[in-house]
């Protein structure tokens, strides 16, 4: 999604000025778009939410697609009420300088969000950022909270040995029918066999009702499989 990661500085970008985009073809080839563990009750009627794992982390992501973004419709519009936070932060990111541990403000110079004279502006006369640059580091922020606490979730669930690896049918017109996989999914089978002491953690938590939702999220991957 990210192409050319810069790294802003009131120095070097204090001319440049920020418009919005106005369609998310940015986000065209994004099939997996990672979401936070709080998203689920929002999304969980649009597309199905599974979890995949990066290395030794596990992450909770909303599968809209087996190779590309199904989720947007021909103008680049999203097809549903809430956009995950992953694609609103577009074309902001938080990233890192070499040898240092602060995490800073990127945008990406390919965006075509910057070209405009008209844009807003993100920095006053004297370097000091403009709203468009605090409201998107106080996204950001968040938006990595919220990816930490949702990684300790899911890193639980799996310590529960809880998640299961699942796949689904792809169906196409004149070719056979073919499992496409690689993600895991909550056994809610074996959540219910768990220690008193396992399950209480996860009522207390409140992880139950997201757990019940990302169950029905699944139902929705009958619109991933027919073409």
């Amino acid at each position: 999604m990210y192409k050319n990661v810069k790294i802003l500085n009131p120095k070097e970008h204090s001319f440049y000025r920020y418009t919005a985009p106005d369609t998310l073809y940015f986000a065209k080839d994004l099939n997996l778009v990672p979401i936070t563990f709080s998203e689920i009750k929002l999304l969980c009627c649009d597309f199905p939410i599974v979890i995949i794992k990066n290395k030794e982390e596990y992450m909770l992501t909303l599968l809209v697609g087996e190779k590309t973004n199904q989720a947007l419709d021909e103008n680049g519009k999203w097809q549903g009420e809430y956009l995950p936070a992953f694609i609103r932060k577009y074309p902001f990111i938080l990233s890192n300088i070499e040898n240092q541990e602060q995490l800073h403000l990127g945008f990406d110079m390919e965006s075509g969000c910057f070209s405009s004279p008209e844009g807003q502006a993100l920095f006053e006369a004297d370097g000091t950022p403009t709203h468009i640059i605090t409201e998107s580091m106080s996204l950001l922020e968040n938006i990595a909270k919220e990816m930490q606490i949702t990684g300790g979730i899911l890193a639980k669930l799996a310590e529960y040995e809880v998640l299961e690896q699942s796949s689904y049918t792809v169906t196409k017109e004149g070719e056979e029918p073919r499992a496409v996989g690689g993600f895991f999914v909550i056994n809610r089978e074996k959540i219910s066999k768990l220690e008193d002491e396992k399950l209480l953690q996860i009522s207390k938590n409140g992880w139950m009702e997201m757990i019940e939702l990302h169950a029905l999220s699944l139902k929705n991957i009958s619109r991933l499989g027919n073409s």
